[in-house]
């Protein structure tokens, strides 16, 4: 491998490139030569060669070369040209050679840009680029060697907030990444601020500032030239509900924020003193963004709740208006109607809000609540009327009635017993769980006294007259004034009578006496008492005769009859008369006389007067039973039999019997 001059001559070939000892005699006449050119990597970070040569028919017969390793310097070249020349010693007309093909990469370099205050400090991530190797790279007007308009290169320096560049250094590119490094310094600015701020801080998360804006950039954050206001739309400063102008730092006002801006007095930055470096201005410049709400509107309506089928409906699905209060957005809500005059016996009451939240009272769903936001404007000025106002309800809902059916503590039947209970809402209908038919008693009549206090002959009248459920003022399901239906029952008329047997020997069927009365109370016959009843030569029995409790036992006395039946029965009656008396009957039977008596002599007419003689009497009714004192133990005689002899009253003997007791029995009747 050889080198030429810069005269073109060839240059003697160092030893160091001569590869020996190689014997060619048995390659190929075709041979491929491969050259490598590398700009950096040879001596002292320079370019260096290598190349080889091989056999194209044999792979094996091969030699290289290499400069660096070889310690040849080469000067990096301005330019490449290639060309091809084949010789063998002297022999150049016998070889021939051509360029198979060229390929190349250009040499790059990573430079890395910094970005320091004049401290030194980074005031800028660092940014890198790739360049080739050789260049020359710089800023423009800060770097020495790159120039705008030659082959080397010149980059604006970035702006920086807050800072203005002041020096720059330029590199020519290698690969050697360490050298690559352009440093541009930067001095501080001083800060001038622009607020933009509220009265209405609400309207901005609570922030009375809603924007500020710093002069650092060099140019105008607000805007694209000189105005400090442009940047502020209108359309950000719109809020529901309100209107809007703007004040700015000498107290002028304007209707927009753009006419605020087109001020050019005032709408420009200032030129405070501040120190350089340091978000601070101690006067900064001001607009002042100034709220005024629209008029709103709220309503406040009442709504009533009726209880159906075991839930609560309302009974108009609209409400009745109740007031009307207007004020400014986000002001409070004030009606005329109170608390105090919202309450409705029979009812309670809660408020429904336009936030749709139920509240207990109107006072709390009122400072729940504060005027919405409604944009109320025709053609961009306020209105005084509300597009959409809001809406308080009234809910009443019925309080829970009770009424009740009772018997009346004096009644002489169920006294005080309570028949039938119900609940129901305010103004409902009420049911009682009773019926007339249940309220019938047999020899009574009823009256019914209803909850207004008049008396109703049927419970159906009384229940029809007070339809409705009262309004009592009561809380859960107890009724601290429930309706009472009382019912008072009064005995009806009943009769007895005391009458004679219609098949006895006095006045037969014939009516002794009368008595009247109500049911249940005590039989009397006036004027009547078994010693005026009795008759000479009479007995007489009575017997109960009524169905309501029937008895066959022939009573001996008046008194004894009415004493085991004191009380009028319950036939159902109407007036003074009685379509079932009860009855007392009498019954006479003639009183009859038997006699015992002993003979003086006994058969043979023999005295017996030593002994006493036995002359008794007994009487009774006829067909009743004989009953003498004497026994057959008192007739007995030692030394004698006796016998009875019944005679009939002519004095003829009926019958004989050998003791009393079988002659008693053996007569049905004296």
């Amino acid at each position: 491998m050889r080198s030429t001059n810069s005269s073109g001559a060839l240059n003697s070939v160092p030893d160091a490139l001569y590869t020996k000892g190689i014997n060619m005699t048995n390659w190929s006449t075709t041979i491929k030569y491969q050259l490598t050119y590398w700009p950096t990597g040879g001596p002292n970070g320079g370019p260096y060669i290598t190349a080889s040569f091989t056999d194209n028919a044999n792979a094996n017969n091969k030699w290289t070369v290499n400069t660096n390793q070889a310690g040849v310097t080469i000067n990096p070249p301005k330019a490449f040209s290639v060309g091809v020349n084949a010789a063998n010693g002297q022999k150049g007309a016998d070889n021939f050679a051509s360029i198979d093909n060229i390929s190349g990469t250009f040499a790059t370099g990573t430079t890395t840009v910094k970005y320091v205050d004049a401290n030194g400090n980074a005031i800028k991530d660092p940014t890198t680029f790739v360049a080739a190797v050789g260049d020359v790279i710089g800023i423009t007007n800060l770097s020495t060697q790159a120039k705008a308009g030659t082959a080397d290169y010149a980059y604006a320096a970035p702006t920086i907030r807050g800072y203005k560049v002041s020096s720059a250094n330029d590199v020519t590119v290698s690969q050697t990444a360490a050298n690559n490094t352009i440093t541009i310094k930067y001095t501080a600015l001083p800060y001038q601020e622009s607020i933009i701020q509220t009265d209405t801080p609400a309207l901005w998360s609570n922030n009375s500032v809603i924007t500020s804006y710093w002069s650092v950039d060099q140019d105008n954050p607000l805007g694209s030239g000189t105005s400090v206001a442009n940047s502020i739309m209108d359309t950000s400063l719109v809020r529901s509900g309100y209107s809007y102008y703007v004040t700015d730092q000498k107290g002028s006002s304007y209707a927009t924020m753009s006419s605020a801006a087109a001020a050019a007095s005032v709408n420009a930055w200032d030129s405070t003193s501040n120190s350089a470096g340091v978000q601070s201005d101690a006067a900064p410049q001001s607009w002042t963004v100034k709220y005024v709400p629209d008029y709103q509107g709220a309503y406040l309506y009442t709504r009533d709740y009726s209880y159906v089928n075991g839930s609560y409906s309302a009974t108009t699905s609209s409400g009745t208006y109740k007031d009307a209060a207007g004020g400014r957005t986000g002001g409070a809500i004030s009606f005329g109607t109170t608390d105090s005059s919202l309450p409705k016996s029979g009812y309670t009451y809660t408020v429904t809000g336009p936030d749709n939240i139920t509240y207990s009272n109107l006072s709390s769903a009122v400072a729940a609540n504060s005027f919405d936001n409604t944009d109320n404007k025709v053609a961009g000025v306020q209105a005084s009327s509300d597009t959409s106002y809001q809406y308080f309800t009234v809910n009443y809902t019925p309080a829970t009635q009770t009424t009740s059916l009772v018997v009346d503590s004096n009644s002489p039947v169920k006294a005080g017993s309570v028949l039938a209970s119900s609940l129901g809402a305010t103004s409902a209908t009420i049911s009682l769980p009773y019926t007339d038919a249940s309220l019938s008693t047999a020899g009574y009549s009823y009256v019914v006294k209803g909850p207004n206090g008049s008396n109703y002959s049927t419970l159906s009248s009384a229940v029809a007259a007070n339809s409705l459920y009262d309004a009592t003022n009561n809380t859960g399901a107890t009724d601290s004034s429930a309706q009472v239906f009382t019912v008072s029952y009064v005995a009806q008329y009943q009769a007895a009578a005391l009458r004679y047997d219609a098949s006895g020997p006095i006045s037969a069927g014939s009516t002794k006496a009368t008595a009247s009365g109500t049911t249940g109370g005590t039989i009397a016959f006036a004027g009547v008492t078994d010693s005026n009843l009795a008759s000479a030569g009479y007995t007489y029995t009575v017997k109960y005769m009524g169905t309501d409790a029937p008895d066959s036992t022939a009573y001996t006395t008046l008194s004894s009859a009415v004493a085991a039946h004191p009380r009028y029965d319950a036939t159902a009656n109407s007036g003074s008369s009685d379509a079932s008396s009860q009855v007392f009957q009498i019954t006479y039977k003639t009183n009859q006389y038997a006699s015992l008596f002993t003979d003086s002599t006994d058969t043979s007419s023999n005295s017996v007067l030593s002994y006493s003689a036995i002359n008794e009497t007994t009487n009774g009714p006829a067909s009743s039973a004989i009953s003498f004192s004497t026994t057959d133990s008192q007739l007995a005689r030692s030394g004698y039999s006796y016998v009875v002899q019944v005679l009939n009253s002519a004095g003829s003997v009926i019958n004989s019997y050998t003791t009393l007791t079988s002659a008693v029995a053996g007569c049905a009747e004296v």
